[in-house]
């Protein structure tokens, strides 16, 4: 089973194929995925309440932006078959830079390759990294 996990962005997301429960490849996309994949799961962008934002991100977003989020989302994953799943219900409380360090000591050598030779900003790289920990938690790999 080859799946492609999608954490989307309004100018590119992290994408990461996944088969067989391992990582194959991995990049920050602009756009629609071309990849052959029998099946995509994304995160689906939440509306947060004012007092939320405030706490969990120290600043409030706009809904427009949330819409535009969301437009993006299903822009990149196309006709694939998609399971959307909110950032509570794949990666729960987890922070990202502990979550980030935590997938690194999962993943082989092999696919620590992968994500070490990604050709895109250091500062995009958070977005391939969030979809490749998308990836080992429903690939039952998180343990």
């Amino acid at each position: 089973m080859i799946t492609v996990y999608v954490d989307p962005g309004v100018h590119g997301s992290g994408c990461a194929l996944f088969t067989d429960g391992y990582l194959i490849s991995a990049e920050y996309r602009a756009k629609r995925l071309d990849w052959f994949a029998d099946n995509c799961v994304c995160e689906k962008p939440v509306v947060y309440s004012d007092e939320t934002q405030a706490r969990v991100f120290g600043r409030r977003i706009r809904k427009a932006d949330t819409i535009d989020l969301a437009i993006a989302a299903g822009r990149m994953t196309g006709n694939l078959p998609t399971k959307y799943v909110t950032p509570a219900q794949w990666k729960g409380s987890r922070k990202k830079g502990p979550m980030h360090k935590r997938m690194r000591a999962i993943l082989t050598p092999q696919e620590l390759e992968i994500i070490d030779s990604l050709d895109c900003a250091p500062s995009l790289r958070h977005n391939v990294y969030d979809a490749v920990c998308m990836g080992l938690i429903m690939e039952g790999r998180w343990k």
